[in-house]
């Protein structure tokens, strides 16, 4: 009996075998889903030299497997503990101790399950000299474009984005849109009896067109104009004039002009007038004023000079029309697109844009009626749509890069007063201390730098 059953389970333990060895040797199916990143989190996006930053990814993976971290950066440590005790760059959160050498450090995090292909992401950090001191215009600003600090600490700034001027004068606010009063046939430059009242009760405090007082010029067939896109602004401090260039159209271009102490002043008045500044006829070719950037003032001679994406252009004390002096762009014959211009010990400085490569210029005897006499210019092949320039108490030139390319790094750059690289900070973003198409930029006699950061909605300021 034993011997014929083992008959029948032989053939039935072989084929068992066989089946049995198959499934064995049959492969796992692989897991194709990779792990997903979703964010990552750095603060701060600009260290001290030696200070800490904090770093996570934030990931998830579809099978919920296990993930596992590397972090890499050419130099600095990274760590598993906020008192940097236990080196390691496999954790996460991550700590990454920074460099004493300044520079912009790209950090990279890769991130995966073990099973299938790994996903990565990689962050700019600045280690820097500077740091963030504090945030203006939060709760104020739109879409600042240029500002001015001026020599008491008060913020002028144009907002094309709520078609208005800020003004921050000390712990007083206040922001208007009436741009002046015009007319067709008088050129508005004397200003006798032209007030607006501002609305105190109201915050802010804002001046609307229909605050004038309508019979001082109804008979005088005299209209109430209101911004459209207001963008370059500067201050006559030594004359107590603010300057606003609103552009109406394509080719026309409308300059107001402020007296600075009836703004906030206590009969709470203020008053402005225009000037069309249309295309320049007169020139051979002719230049429209397309897109004014900045606006700058020589207070020896009281000369304005606005930048434009086809000239810089001159504009004398008289403030007519009939005073437009020259324009540089054929008369030295250098072509650019004139952005950010400062004056600073008598000299006039220029970013611009050449072709691909963006450059400063240094000016002087720029009154010259030929043309003004260039003293010195340099490009930085790695500069990108540079915008706004500030001059230091130092010498040192400062410019603001941002916007129109994946290549623009959106951050400030700094130059020593003969145009050698110096350091740079910065990186896109919406956090506090990055930007998002930083415009304007200023220096304070402490050396505070101010930036406009119009993509963030808010003026930051860097001490060292």
């Amino acid at each position: 009996m034993f011997k014929r059953t083992s008959v029948f389970l032989f053939p039935l333990i072989i084929i068992f075998l066989i089946v049995s060895c198959k499934n064995a040797t049959k492969p796992k199916e692989e897991d194709s889903d990779q792990p997903v990143i979703n964010a990552i989190e750095v603060s701060p996006n600009i260290v001290l030299k030696g200070g800490t930053v904090y770093l996570f990814l934030a990931a998830t993976d579809p099978e919920a497997d296990k993930m596992y971290y590397d972090w890499s950066c050419p130099q600095g440590q990274f760590f598993a503990d906020e008192s940097l005790q236990t080196e390691s760059n496999t954790a996460n959160p991550c700590w990454w101790k920074s460099p004493t050498e300044e520079d912009n450090y790209t950090i990279t995090v890769t991130c995966t399950d073990s099973i299938s292909d790994p996903v990565d992401t990689s962050i700019t950090v600045s280690v820097s000299i500077y740091s963030l001191d504090t945030i203006i215009g939060e709760a104020e600003l739109a879409s600042p474009f240029a500002m001015y600090l001026d020599d008491d600490g008060n913020i002028y700034v144009s907002d094309p984005g709520l078609s208005c001027i800020h003004a921050f004068l000390g712990n007083d606010y206040f922001r208007w849109n009436f741009a002046g009063l015009d007319s067709d046939s008088v050129w508005m430059h004397d200003t006798t009896g032209y007030d607006t009242i501002i609305d105190t009760t109201v915050t802010p405090h804002d001046t609307t067109i229909n605050a004038i007082v309508d019979t001082l010029f109804d008979s005088l067939n005299i209209n109430k104009a209101s911004f459209t896109i207001p963008s370059a602004i500067t201050v006559d401090e030594d004359n107590h004039l603010l300057f606003v260039a609103d552009v109406i159209s394509e080719d026309t271009t409308e300059l107001s002009v402020y007296n600075t102490d009836n703004i906030g002043s206590p009969s709470d008045t203020l008053y402005g007038f225009l000037h069309k500044i249309n295309n320049r006829e007169d020139l051979i070719p002719v230049y429209p004023i397309h897109a004014p950037y900045s606006l700058a003032v020589n207070t020896n001679n009281r000369w304005l000079y606005i930048s434009t994406e086809t000239a810089v252009l001159a504009y004398d004390s008289t403030w007519f029309y009939s005073g437009w002096d020259k324009q540089w762009n054929y008369s030295i014959g250098v072509d650019y697109v004139g952005h950010g211009l400062k004056f600073f010990n008598g000299y006039l400085y220029l970013a611009c844009f050449d072709d691909s490569v963006s450059c400063v210029r240094k000016f002087t005897d720029i009154t010259n009626p030929l043309g003004p006499t260039l003293d010195f210019e340099f490009s930085d092949t790695t500069l990108q749509f540079v915008g706004g320039i500030a001059i230091a108490q130092n010498g040192h030139i400062f410019v603001t890069e941002g916007g129109g390319s994946e290549k623009s790094y959106h951050r400030i750059v700094e130059y020593d007063e003969t145009g050698n690289y110096v350091r740079s900070f910065g990186s896109i973003g919406d956090k506090v201390d990055q930007f998002n198409s930083p415009t304007d930029i200023f220096i304070d006699s402490t050396g505070k730098i101010y930036v406009v950061d119009m993509g963030n909605h808010c003026i930051k300021v860097f001490k060292e």
